[in-house]
């Protein structure tokens, strides 16, 4: 017998139930007004259209706001378990991140501007610390001249930092410990496994012992230079890991294992950021 196509309300409760809430605020979808209007998520400010083409599902930011942000689509023939992830995946990676920058206060530099600015960024760490407090981490929190940081350690001795810049929308986050400290939270950085990877100008860079030992766990990652490999920007969130202590890539073909010490440095949007917080206590 066939399984009926879940319905566009069904899979915008799923992904209200999927997305981290923020400021307080879950994501809720939204009454419908008339028959055939738009089914709509909402949270606080922000609003996602969820719509139907066929047995394609498609989530937008609202069109007469911001009509060029990008969405995210998935196929229901694919089975709503997938299509939700897949959904989830790519508003949490991209769509939301792009959202918050397009809402985020425009103005002249001024000192009031400078101060609802800096408010808005300390919002946001500190709702990160929030969330870390509820996994049992205490983070510390300081100012710098660019933004604002917030630090941590992890049970294993690695040290996380987030921080924002000045007159910026998300964060970026270094790690220094273990490389198994970044295994969990690589995979919610990363494209999909089985999406394209993005073409590049880039000359090839022979692989050392560290960049496979990286590229053979992660192969959505290329290496750079003997030392560090890399992943994402533009659209994309970023990562890169790399060897804290290998001034021209002298150590980057020694014995390498999950103990190794390594740098990290992700560019993430805080929804992003707040759904894989779990991996970072």
């Amino acid at each position: 017998m066939a399984t009926a196509t879940p319905t566009i309300p069904a899979v915008a409760r799923l992904l209200a139930l999927a997305l981290p809430a923020r400021r307080g605020e879950p994501w809720t979808v939204e009454a419908l007004t008339a028959p055939g209007a738009p089914t709509v998520l909402s949270s606080g400010s922000r609003r996602l259209v969820v719509q139907a083409d066929g047995s394609r599902v498609e989530v937008l930011p609202e069109s007469e706001s911001y009509p060029r942000l990008p969405g995210a689509v998935a196929d229901l023939a694919d089975g709503e378990t997938a299509a939700v992830e897949d959904l989830t995946r790519r508003l949490l990676r991209i769509v939301l991140a792009k959202l918050d920058a397009a809402q985020a206060p425009r103005g002249p530099w001024t000192p009031d501007f400078a101060e609802r600015d800096r408010a808005r960024r300390v919002g946001d760490l500190t709702e990160l610390g929030l969330a870390l407090l509820d996994y049992g981490v205490m983070p510390g929190q300081h100012e710098r001249t660019d933004g604002t940081v917030l630090a941590w350690q992890t049970a294993d001795d690695g040290v996380w930092q987030a921080y924002t810049v000045t007159g910026h929308t998300g964060a970026t986050l270094r790690y220094q410990g273990p490389l198994r400290g970044v295994y969990a939270v690589l995979p919610s950085v990363l494209r999909p496994i089985d999406a394209p990877a993005p073409v590049t100008s880039a000359e090839p860079v022979s692989p050392t012992v560290f960049t496979r030992y990286l590229t053979d766990r992660f192969p959505q990652m290329r290496p750079v230079c003997g030392d560090d490999v890399e992943s994402g920007g533009g659209q994309e969130p970023s990562a890169s890991v790399g060897l804290p202590d290998s001034p021209s890539g002298e150590h980057a073909n020694d014995p390498v294992d999950d103990h190794t010490t390594v740098c990290a440095e992700f560019s993430v949007g805080f929804d992003l950021l707040l759904s894989a917080v779990r991996h970072l206590a």
